[in-house]
């Protein structure tokens, strides 16, 4: 039997237990920790089935990478709005305040981890001026994008049963789900750690990062199109928030 590592375990473990104890709270954000610890998971059975050499570096930049997560979920909760990062402080000010679907969490919450913690993950674990191997970084985006189509279809079975497909009326918005998504979002990410490395350039990417964040997450949740065609997907979008499903919290 392959060894399963304790350190991405112990994410996925940390993972769930957020989105268990939201959904009891019925706070959306138990849709992306819900993701995220199956991707987390999906991720170790890889490595330990097929790619051990890449675990280390995956392993080093994966503990950095979901503590920025942890510590802005941990300082909303603590009423410490302030201390949240830009990028998850426009995403939590609208979905735990407002009706949103599944999809829509998903999407943003999605857009804010890749877009705006990666990069600076990234930089923090750069020796010197140099980001690390970037084959390990490779593989993670290529088992990411296997498992999205699965793993969006749990999402609406878990949240949406009765009305699942309301939550592929995503429009061109959920393209970060897709394998092309995730791809071009990490390798922005890249491009992204690299700029922040560069003191010429970290302060205007460090801007960029926070505006990118906020215009994507109200493009998606504050569409202002008057077009029948986006009324109508926007309509169908609040009425999958309306009849979403909170599961318990042993499921």
């Amino acid at each position: 039997m392959p060894h399963h590592d304790p350190d991405l375990g112990a994410i996925a473990d940390r993972l769930e237990r957020y989105a268990r104890r939201y959904e009891r709270e019925r706070d959306s954000r138990c849709v992306f920790s819900h993701v995220y610890a199956l991707l987390t998971r999906a991720l170790d059975r890889d490595l330990a089935g097929a790619h051990p050499e890449h675990l280390e570096p995956i392993r080093a930049l994966a503990r950095p990478f979901a503590e920025r997560y942890f510590t802005a979920l941990d300082a909303w909760d603590a009423g410490r709005r302030d201390e949240v990062s830009p990028g998850w402080r426009i995403v939590f000010e609208r979905i735990v305040t407002r009706r949103t679907s599944p999809i829509e969490d998903l999407v943003v919450g999605t857009y804010a981890h890749i877009v705006h913690d990666l990069p600076y993950a990234l930089a923090g674990m750069a020796q010197g001026a140099r980001l690390g191997p970037i084959a390990p970084y490779q593989h993670v985006s290529e088992v990411i994008a296997a498992a999205m189509e699965d793993i969006t279809d749990d999402v609406s079975r878990r949240y949406t049963p009765w009305i699942g497909w309301l939550d592929q009326l995503a429009g061109d918005d959920d393209e970060v789900l897709t394998d092309y998504g995730i791809r071009v979002a990490r390798g922005m990410a890249w491009y992204n750690a690299e700029r922040l490395l560069d003191p010429e350039t970290r302060a205007e990417t460090r801007r960029a990062l926070d505006r990118s964040t906020e215009l994507f997450v109200r493009r998606v949740l504050e569409p202002r199109a008057t077009a029948v065609h986006a009324l109508a997907l926007r309509a169908l979008r609040l009425l999958s928030s309306l009849l979403r499903r909170w599961p318990d919290a042993g499921r």
